[in-house]
């Protein structure tokens, strides 16, 4: 009987347990992968490949490792064994010094999620053995289960290593390695540089997945790193051995990579999560993500991770200081999150658009800086605005509301806004309006020729509707749009109004404010940032209509 039993190998379950901890736990594919993928690590492999076929008839899987592969003995005793927990009998790192990841033993259940069919082909010490399994079968078996085998302990020169073929796939879209590969790779956050993950496809380029792989997928904007970054008053994370990193991106994240995993031996034991945390109070969450270890909670008698590796059993007294952990350090880095944020749209909007929020903030008069700079405070703050809409609107808002804001609304001339803007930017408003007047005045007699010495004699001369003046300003509006003419009093109107409003600038303004001092004009209100405006004004109106002029031959 004793060859007999070294001749057969011996699957022992209840059916119950491979309906509920295989078939019906494990529906997906990155789960049930990572399972096989952490059977290759914990056999010191250097690579796990996996090769995906949907071109025949019936999709199947195959994962190949290089790892110590096992023996006939090895086999019953081990993989075929429900329920082992293999790290009751040794919990001693591999000779590759790594931490087994496995401690149920119901892993390899997970096949059983998304395969009818299993063929195990494994080599150590030269010894080959190769048996199948089939569902069906199983689940029509009391209690024991033969697998066929097809291969029993041959000698061989092949190097150590297991292959599982999935066959039969229970699986209708085609294999996306592509996002098989950001998937899988959330959920390993091994030390150990030495193993990677190779996904292969015919058709297909090959993705090679290893434990910087997740960052791929998330650019990041700021990062708090653990130790060193607890804010815990008692080092909490230093104590408890807690390393990993928490960042936040420049935009919202999507669902499946906003929130924390956390890994124990550098396989994933909790989901993207915020431990309880009332992220719907703040819009900071759906920017944070982070891969944090916490191998302290494999050291526990009790196991503390749920049976699919889906999240930990946070019932337990024992995660209580974790989770409360978790949770103040999430709360105290979204409110610095807030901070660094606000100075870096600060920062951006200053290096990519020119605009000094400051300066620009401070040519207005106060009661629009007040105003402006609240509204550029909720802009920054918002946590729903990220950069580049903070830039545009910011961008925007500044075409609307421009530097020296009240002397550009005024829509000058531009030759008045040539001569006047520098002393107005300096607050000098008496040089803005007198140079402003003397260029205008210039004009008027470079372009009728006067020859008068008095600016006041100038105007007199060159505008008006008398016959003997040499200006003509409305000469080419003396027809209504339906071809019949203005009234002649209209016209005669605008002429007089140009001579005059032209002399009364001289005589109210320049030859006024001349005789004056400048602070006596500021202090005491006889000349305002509004008069001068008023005034640029009057001159702009006066010089477009000089534009228009023509000479009154």
């Amino acid at each position: 009987m004793a060859v007999e039993k070294d001749n057969v190998l011996r699957l022992q379950f209840d059916v119950h347990t491979i309906e509920h901890l295989g078939v019906q736990m494990y529906k997906t594919l990155p789960p049930v992968l990572a399972e096989l993928i952490s059977n290759s690590y914990d056999a010191d492999a250097s690579f796990a490949t996996v090769i995906f076929d949907d071109k025949s008839e019936h999709k199947s899987i195959i994962v190949i490792d290089d790892g110590c592969g096992m023996t006939f003995e090895e086999l019953n005793d081990s993989f075929l064994k429900i329920g082992r927990n293999r790290r009751k009998q040794s919990d001693a790192p591999t000779p590759r010094g790594r931490k087994v990841t496995g401690r149920k033993g119901l892993g390899k259940l997970a096949i059983f999620g998304i395969a009818n069919e299993i063929e195990v082909q494994t080599v150590k010490h030269n010894l080959k053995n190769v048996f199948v399994m089939n569902l069906q079968d199983i689940l029509a078996t009391d209690k024991e289960y033969n697998p066929q085998i097809i291969i029993h302990n041959e000698a061989v020169q092949e190097q150590s290593g297991t292959k599982i073929i999935l066959r039969q796939i229970q699986r209708k879209s085609e294999f996306n390695i592509e996002e098989l590969k950001e998937a899988i790779a959330k959920r390993f956050n091994f030390t150990d540089t030495s193993f990677y993950i190779q996904l292969q496809k015919e058709g297909c380029e090959t993705q090679t997945i290893t434990t910087e792989t997740k960052w791929d997928y998330i650019t990041s904007q700021f990062q708090w790193e653990f130790p060193q970054d607890d804010t815990s008053e008692n080092n909490y994370a230093a104590e408890k051995g807690i390393t990993g990193k928490i960042i936040s991106t420049e935009k919202p994240l999507n669902k499946h990579q906003n929130g924390i995993f956390l890994y124990a031996r550098g396989k994933l034991v909790n989901s993207n999560d915020f431990f309880g945390l009332k992220t719907t109070t703040s819009f900071a969450y759906n920017y944070f993500t982070g891969f944090v270890n916490v191998d302290f909670i494999d050291d526990y008698d009790k196991d503390m991770v749920t049976t699919n590796r889906d999240g930990l059993t946070w019932e337990n007294e024992e995660l209580d200081s974790l989770r409360n952990w978790l949770q103040n350090q999430l709360f105290n880095i979204a409110k610095e999150w807030r901070i660094k944020r606000e100075k870096n749209k600060k920062e951006e909007v200053s290096k990519t658009t020119g605009i000094n929020l400051n300066a620009w903030v401070n040519t207005m008069p106060q009661k629009l800086q007040d105003d402006v700079n609240s509204l550029v405070d909720k802009i920054v703050k918002d946590e729903e605005i990220d950069e580049t809409r903070t830039k545009n609107i910011l961008n925007e808002l500044k075409n609307i509301v421009p530097e020296y804001p009240y002397f550009h609304w005024r829509n000058l001339h531009p030759k008045i806004r040539e001569v006047a803007a520098e002393y107005y930017m300096k607050e000098d408003y008496y040089h803005a309006f007198i140079e402003a007047a003397k260029n205008y005045k210039n004009a008027v007699k470079d372009k009728s020729a006067v020859n008068a010495h008095e600016d006041f004699d100038i105007m007199m001369k060159s505008f008006g509707k008398d016959d003997d003046k040499i200006l003509r300003v409305v000469g080419k509006y003396k027809y209504r749009p339906n071809g019949k003419p203005f009234d002649s009093k209209t016209l005669g109107n605008i002429e007089e109004a140009q001579r005059y409003l032209s002399s009364g600038v001289v005589c109210g303004g320049r030859n006024v404010l001349s005789h004056e001092e400048i602070p006596d004009l500021k202090t005491s209100g006889l000349f305002t940032e509004k008069n001068c405006l008023d005034m640029l004004s009057i001159l702009s109106h006066l010089y477009e209509r000089l534009d228009d002029a023509e000479q009154n031959r």
